[in-house]
């Protein structure tokens, strides 16, 4: 991989626990490093940057089939089997695309939608595309899903060619407008099939809300059937581990498998709703706010060194 052009790093499934992984330099010397040191990190990720961009459909069910076809029509690019186009594969019938960028953004994406006769707190599915401007990682290779005895559960694989197959230079070149109409794609062929909007999602450009709200008297429902305090969700806080959202009101909270659970840069516990896009992180986190106005205004205030009054 990192002889095409990507920067692969070490991963716990779909997690890179690698410290300060946005950021290091990843050469082959530190390759043979991670073989050595980190014996635990199977699986291999990929980081989303140099005009790579992850074009994720999380979106479990058969009708993503239809949706591939209707990107293919509307994007001749994609379609063209003389230009590689990496797929890869996950859990069920997800799908990422791995395409490149001219225009890199942060992150696109789409409503969310549950299936025909679903309920509130159902998983939701959409589409989410990554180009680069935040820090992101997508699994690529090794198991995706381990469970607590150590055994596979669930495998990346590729459709055709992969990333250790594919040069980053190779792949097709969409423009944001591209990724914007993959987005619309997706929710008028989900629309149409009848499956529910979920009403306090939202779609377009930028990152998730971050909330910070979680404080050391809550507890979590977790979805290993266990009961956590905010300290002991911090422990345990890892690949597929997923939560309640309890501590909000209304049906959608009450799934054990509703958040996504994981840690921030900081070592703070961030649940991920995905329905809503929000990230409910530790009120000890929240960043501290500045008012620059008030600075400026207490700071012409002072009198220059040199001009005050001798009295």
């Amino acid at each position: 991989m990192l002889a095409n052009g990507y920067t692969p790093l070490p991963n716990i499934g779909k997690q890179c626990f690698l410290k300060d992984w946005p950021r290091v330099e990843v050469t082959p010397e530190e390759i043979a490093r991670w073989g050595r040191r980190h014996k635990r990190f199977i699986s291999t990720g990929v980081r989303i940057e140099s005009g790579l961009a992850a074009i994720d459909f999380d979106i479990d069910d058969e009708i993503m089939d239809v949706i591939a076809e209707r990107v293919f029509d509307r994007l001749e690019g994609l379609a063209d089997e003389s230009v590689p186009l990496p797929v890869r594969r996950g859990k069920g019938f997800k799908e990422a695309w791995f395409v490149r960028t001219s225009e890199p953004f942060k992150r696109v994406y789409s409503h969310a939608w549950i299936k025909p006769g679903g309920q509130p707190d159902d998983p939701a599915h959409r589409v989410e595309i990554f180009g680069g401007l935040s820090a992101r990682q997508f699994g690529a290779f090794g198991p995706h899903t381990v469970d607590d005895h150590g055994n596979v559960l669930v495998e990346y694989s590729w459709r055709d060619a992969s990333l250790a197959d594919v040069r980053l230079e190779e792949l097709p070149e969409l423009a944001q407008d591209d990724f914007f109409a993959i987005c619309d794609i997706v929710s008028s062929t989900l629309k149409e099939a009848g499956w529910q909007l979920v009403t306090v999602s939202k779609h377009g450009a930028g990152d998730p809300d971050w909330v910070y709200d979680l404080t050391p008297d809550m507890v979590f429902d977790c979805n290993d059937d266990e009961t956590r305090t905010l300290d002991e969700l911090r422990e345990w806080a890892g690949d597929g581990t997923r939560c309640s959202a309890d501590w909000l009101e209304g049906p959608h909270a009450v799934r054990r498998d509703r958040c996504l659970v994981s840690l921030t840069r900081g070592g703070h516990v961030c649940i991920w709703e995905t329905s809503a896009d929000v990230r409910h992180v530790e009120a000890t986190a929240k960043p501290i706010e500045i008012d620059m106005e008030e600075v400026r205004t207490a700071l012409s205030a002072l009198t220059p060194p040199g001009r005050r009054d001798r009295n």
